[in-house]
């Protein structure tokens, strides 16, 4: 997993850090990318990660890994949000 605490600015440090991540291993079945963004009642979160200034670049980067890999696609547009309350 990698975990983006603090915002990157740099394209390649996100595509490093996703690519690790993204690398195959013997018994690793998934990789996670962990982007720690508040997302307000009634808002979408495709939304409040397009809107998200703090980390625009590793979204950006992540949005262009969908174009090329469907199963990574597929994920991306099913955020778990399991266990949250709707009105919050």
């Amino acid at each position: 997993a990698v975990l983006f605490l603090t915002p990157r600015n740099s394209q390649v440090d996100v595509v490093q850090s996703v690519g690790r991540v993204m690398r195959n291993a013997p018994g690793k079945k998934r990789g996670y990318v962990i982007l720690p963004v508040v997302i307000p009642a009634g808002v979408e979160p495709n939304k409040a990660l397009n809107d998200n200034k703090t980390y625009a670049v590793v979204w950006q980067v992540l949005q262009a890994l969908r174009s090329h890999d469907d199963r990574f696609d597929a994920m991306v547009n099913k955020p778990n949000l399991t266990g949250c309350d709707p009105r919050k």
